[in-house]
């Protein structure tokens, strides 16, 4: 009697079992539906060159700078440079030479004297990236990639005047090495005055000589590290010009802007565009 009454009621605890793993059992999942994979955005090569452009700031209060990454919004960081918003900062664009680091101990420096200072991240392109072949000479490299440096230039400048806090009267270029011979050939009227560091101004016909001297000045400094075939770049300026010209004979591991004897000239050519 025992017996039969425990199977039956093991059995009914099997039916029950069966009939709530029925009940608690989902249908089959239905199939899943592709996940839409969108497209990122495109970026041009300009606009990466402005969004990853390093910037050194003067910091409020200091003798000293800071220098931070533009992130789409070039200019001072808010409470660190200026005292109001409706203070205007002179602007110092670098333009590096060809495939070489942002020139963080110039940028300081100039920082440090009351500039803003923004390079130019060409590195960062992606398209279409700078012609940098390390076995060509300065010139080669210069005219290999003159023309994408004038764009770059000139989309920079631009981005520069939407900004509330440049002073327009007072933009600089600089131009290094290969760099500088797109400063040195820039025609755009919105620049205060040019700086070319280790340029003789010489070259094939593309990169040869400067653009209007006399609307635009330009101070350029070469040292023994700077082969010079044909002369600098003083028989290109007219004697009543603006322009300097400094030829070092020594060479310089460093920066040459940064030397002494010649950063002395460089604030004082600097001054007297930022004064006059």
């Amino acid at each position: 009697m025992t017996n039969r009454y425990l199977g039956r009621l093991s059995a009914a605890f099997g039916l029950l079992a069966l009939l709530l793993a029925t009940a608690c059992s989902s249908p089959s999942d239905p199939p899943r539906a592709d996940v839409p994979q969108f497209k990122a955005p495109v970026t041009s090569d300009l606009e990466r060159i402005w969004q990853n452009a390093v910037v050194a700031v003067p910091v409020r209060g200091t003798t000293g700078s800071m220098v931070t990454t533009n992130r789409g919004r070039a200019g001072p960081p808010q409470g660190l440079a200026g005292v109001g918003p409706d203070i205007r900062w002179p602007i110092i664009v670098v333009v590096q030479a060809c495939g070489l680091p942002d020139p963080l101990e110039l940028m300081r420096a100039m920082a440090e004297q009351g500039y803003v200072v923004l390079s130019p991240a060409s590195n960062s392109r992606f398209f279409n990236p700078l012609d940098c072949q390390s076995a060509a000479s300065v010139h080669d490299r210069a005219e290999a990639t003159l023309d994408e440096r004038r764009l770059e230039i000139r989309y920079v400048l631009k981005q520069l005047s939407k900004q509330s806090w440049i002073d327009p009267a007072n933009v600089f270029l600089v131009g290094l090495h290969d760099g500088a011979a797109a400063v040195a050939r820039y025609t755009g009227q919105d620049v205060k005055a040019r700086i070319l560091a280790e340029w003789d101004c010489q070259g094939s016909g593309k990169v040869n000589g400067v653009a209007h001297a006399e609307r635009s000045p330009i101070f350029a400094v070469t040292s023994a590290r700077t082969p010079i075939f044909g002369g600098d770049c003083s028989r290109f300026f007219a004697p009543a010009e603006e322009s300097v010209v400094l030829s070092m004979p020594q060479k310089y591991a460093n920066n040459i802007l940064l030397e002494p004897i010649v950063y002395t000239q460089f604030l004082r050519f600097l001054d007297r565009q930022l004064f006059k």
